[in-house]
């Protein structure tokens, strides 16, 4: 994954997902090749980049990050997963196990987390 990300999605029919986008986004999208995943799993993964990159102006969780003026970056309008779900922490870890299993471990670490402090892969 890149640093300009601005949208998170999982989809089993990529083709007419993407073209469901506005045109501005549709050229930028970027796949990423997990192995096949159950839909709990995948929405783990779904959950772990926006973890990382919050919600378009969303603070970060950690009081030190928000002193560094970091902001959220994504245009998704909802998170994959409640951050008031119970087993957030454990879904978001989850995604990021997958992710960083797969080779995207550097995009896992999780900054917006909308008040819930994880254990989770730094």
């Amino acid at each position: 994954m890149t640093t300009n990300v601005e949208y998170v999605g999982i989809s089993r029919a990529l083709d007419s997902r993407c073209s469901s986008h506005p045109a501005t986004r549709r050229g930028s999208l970027e796949t990423l090749n997990p192995p096949p995943l159950y839909r709990s799993q995948a929405t783990s993964v779904e959950e772990a980049p926006i973890g990382h990159f919050g919600s378009a102006f969303e603070l970060p969780t950690d009081p030190a990050q928000a002193r560094l003026g970091l902001l959220g970056q994504l245009q998704n309008t909802i998170q994959a997963i409640s951050s008031l779900r119970p087993d957030y922490c454990a879904r978001l870890l989850l995604g990021q196990t997958i992710l960083d299993l797969n080779g995207y471990g550097r995009d896992t670490v999780a900054f917006f987390t909308r008040g819930r402090h994880c254990l989770a892969l730094r």
